[in-house]
């Protein structure tokens, strides 16, 4: 598995990360993770998928530290109610811009 998400890329390895994370969930299932599954929420670090992003990150460079994967690894975890909102505020807008035009 580590070897097919390292196939989906990036320009460095942070890049190759997030792309990973964004291809294999959701915001709308982020959300229910935190890193260490503190405030209510889900660990992600002990799930295989973490271990094997960290994995897949290690094939591409394996000076990057697991210290560091995690961090990024954390930061998207963090930013994903931002990103549910702001996908559902689109949503929203996009439904009452159809609901608009049907009326004219």
């Amino acid at each position: 598995m580590a070897i097919s998400l390292n196939r989906i890329g990036g320009r460095d390895s942070r890049e190759l990360i997030v792309n990973i994370l964004k291809r294999m969930i959701t915001n709308e299932i982020a959300v229910q993770y935190s890193l260490a599954g503190k405030l209510k929420k889900m660990g992600f670090k002990d799930l295989l998928l973490a271990k094997c992003i960290i994995r897949a990150v290690r094939l591409k460079d394996d000076k990057m530290t697991e210290k560091e994967m995690i961090n990024y690894i954390s930061k998207w975890l963090v930013q994903a109610t931002l990103r549910h909102e702001r996908s559902l505020e689109t949503k929203k807008t996009k439904h009452q811009e159809t609901v608009d035009a049907d009326a004219i």
